[in-house]
């Protein structure tokens, strides 16, 4: 798998064909994403998998809201993110073939191992809970009528961001449609169109 290959299998949700089936032609323009990642990953000089962990440590994570929240603590001298690391692990991190920090599909695969002696199995590997938007699987009852509401608002209509013939569909389907990285569908264009309507 070439290096595009491995960046797009680990961090992209949905091909830019599948994207053109999403937005409407309005706002669909040239492949941006593939041209700026191809361009930065053919300047690396690692493997495959190597350059996709680089990249995403410095494309996609600048950006985070994690990311952005360390940013800002250590310009006030804080450590909020790991206040146990010292140069020693942090050399000694470096020193591991990525392979093994990722491994079937577990992210920091090593860390969690070493800490099963010490922590339970449902605190180790327990859910992710510091995004502000919830991470919702199953539109049924009161998530379903929201997005509907908000999907087939006059406001999202008006907006034409969305195919409103994928929306409708999406809606009459009341089932989530989630993406090869888990992402819902429903529920991501829901939580864009919400926060465009309150913020636009």
């Amino acid at each position: 798998m070439d290096k595009t290959d491995c960046f797009y299998d680990a961090f992209v949700e949905r091909t830019f064909n599948e994207s053109k089936n999403i937005i409407s032609s309005d706002f669909i323009g040239s492949n941006y994403l593939e041209e700026f990642v191809s361009s930065y990953l053919n300047n690396l000089h690692m493997n495959g998998f190597e350059s996709a962990v680089f990249s995403n440590l410095n494309l996609i994570m600048p950006e985070d809201p994690i990311k952005r929240s360390d940013s800002a603590g250590m310009s006030h001298m804080l450590e909020l993110r790991a206040p146990f690391l010292d140069d020693n692990l942090v050399d000694l991190s470096f020193k591991i073939p990525h392979e093994n920090k990722l491994f079937n599909g577990i992210g920091k695969y090593i860390l969690k191992k070493v800490t099963e002696n010490y922590f339970s199995y449902p605190f180790i590997y327990r859910k992710k809970g510091h995004f502000t938007v919830p991470v919702i699987n199953m539109t049924e009852g009161k998530v379903h009528s929201f997005c509907r509401d908000v999907l087939l608002s006059g406001s999202c209509r008006n907006r034409g961001v969305f195919q409103t013939k994928l929306l409708e569909t999406l809606v009459d389907q009341k089932k989530a449609n989630i993406t090869r990285l888990g992402g819902n569908l429903m529920w991501q264009l829901t939580c864009y169109e919400y926060w465009m309507q309150q913020f636009d």
